[in-house]
C-alpha cells in the first residue's frame, strides 16, 4: 500500500509534461526519449535511472540531481518488501 507522503517521480513528470501542453508520448518523441519508458515512468511503473534523469534534465531545464533525489526519496519511503525494481 502506498503511503500518502510518497509521490513517485513519474507523477511529477506527468504534471510537468501536461503543464507544458504535451501528452507523454509527444513529449518523449519531441525530446528523443524512449516513449515507452516515459509512459511507464508516468504510470509509476519504473524508476528514474541516471540516464533518464540526464535526458529529463536536458529536456526540462532541470538538474540531474533533482530527478535522482526525487527517486531516492521515493525509494526510501517504500516498505522493504516493496523494493524490487
Amino acid at each position: 500500500m502506498k503511503g500518502t507522503d510518497r509521490i513517485h517521480p513519474g507523477e511529477l513528470l506527468l504534471e510537468e509534461i501536461l503543464e507544458r501542453g504535451f501528452i507523454p508520448s509527444d513529449f518523449a518523441t519531441r525530446h528523443r526519449i524512449d516513449p515507452d519508458r516515459v509512459l511507464a515512468l508516468c504510470k509509476s511503473e519504473v524508476p528514474i535511472t541516471p540516464e533518464l534523469a540526464r535526458q529529463l534534465s536536458l529536456s526540462l531545464g532541470t538538474s540531474v540531481g533533482l530527478w535522482m533525489n526525487l527517486q531516492e526519496a521515493y525509494d526510501k519511503g517504500r516498505m522493504p518488501g516493496e523494493i524490487g525494481l
